[in-house]
């Protein structure tokens, strides 16, 4: 059901970005990462972004993946966790270099007890988890990086994670975005031909 609706909010966000033809001065995509940190768990991990602006940059589509190792953690408790998230981002206010963002989407996520507890068996199965997700973040653009601190919360698992990364932006000038871009018109090859024997005919005459 949480599927559902996220798909369906998604689609009529999309829709609504497509309505138009606005400027394009924003990057094609853009890949990031940063450090993570669990509040409630107390642990460590890592996070990587493939961010999709949809028409738009102020409305994009974003792939998240979280890694918690029990290398990166310091308590007794360790666990092995790894997370996904599928969300929009919508970002409403964007002043110069600076920019604030709301995030909303679908959280699913598998984890597994590293450490032994007195009169059970070793977790040996990895346990599986989903949430819906919403959070908030800013982001600062500097010669093709964004850097971001970020937050989410995931309300079905009562977890907290805040991290600080950075963006590279893929495309961003318009020059670039041009030439990738650019339609190229059917008639090219036959304009090249027919100039060439225009050339041709006069040299003739």
């Amino acid at each position: 059901m949480k599927q559902r609706v996220f798909v369906i909010l998604f689609l009529i966000t999309f829709l609504n970005s497509k309505a138009g033809n606005p400027k394009i001065d924003y990057e094609m995509f853009s890949i990031g990462g940063n450090f993570v940190y669990s509040i409630e768990d107390g642990y460590t991990g890592l996070n990587g972004k493939l961010t999709l602006p949809l028409s738009s940059k102020f409305v994009s589509f974003v792939f998240q993946g979280t890694l918690f190792p029990s290398q990166m953690q310091l308590n007794e408790r360790k666990t092995d966790e790894f997370r996904s998230k599928i969300n929009v981002q919508i970002t409403p206010i964007q002043i110069g270099k600076f920019s604030t963002y709301f995030q909303a989407g679908f959280d699913n996520g598998m984890w597994k007890r590293n450490y032994n507890i007195i009169n059970l068996e070793p977790d040996l199965n990895w346990k599986i988890d989903e949430s819906i997700m919403f959070g908030a973040g800013f982001n600062y653009n500097w010669k093709g990086v964004r850097f971001y601190a970020d937050w989410m919360y995931m309300p079905d698992i009562y977890s907290n994670h805040i991290g600080i990364g950075m963006h590279i932006l893929f495309f961003e000038k318009k020059l670039y975005r041009r030439y990738y871009l650019k339609r190229r018109k059917k008639s090219s090859i036959f304009n090249i031909k027919h100039t060439r024997k225009k050339k041709s005919n006069s040299i003739k005459l």
